[in-house]
């Protein structure tokens, strides 16, 4: 997300099609749930693993609320797949310890091609 202002209105820039989808996904999976005042339901529950162990059962919670997240809050989009590697990423690379990558496509309608984010 960024702050870039418009140079001929100088107000905000407008986020538009595909990553105006990709930045609401992300913020409704980084909202937890009970922080808006006026919409406590909104949000996921990915916090309340944070300190948890990290085991062969942390990752279906991740996408278990998640996938409640996207299908719930994001009705311009249809999740296709979601995935969440804690050792290693789809390339073979390492993930740092204490990490976790969670990689989401979806199919925004009127939109041809489906988005990915991680």
């Amino acid at each position: 997300m960024s702050f870039e202002s418009d140079p001929i209105t100088r107000d905000l820039k407008r986020v538009e099609d595909d990553a105006s989808v990709k930045q609401a996904i992300k913020n409704v999976i980084l909202t937890s749930l009970y922080e808006r005042v006026f919409q406590p339901e909104l949000g996921s529950e990915i916090y309340r693993s944070l300190f948890e162990p990290l085991d062969q059962v942390t990752p279906t919670i991740l996408a278990r609320s998640i996938a409640d997240a996207v299908r719930l809050f994001e009705p311009r989009a249809k999740l296709l797949f979601l995935d969440v590697h804690f050792d290693k990423l789809p390339t073979g690379e390492q993930i740092p310890e204490h990490s976790v990558y969670i990689e989401v496509v979806v199919q925004v309608f009127n939109l041809p091609n489906p988005i990915t984010t991680g």
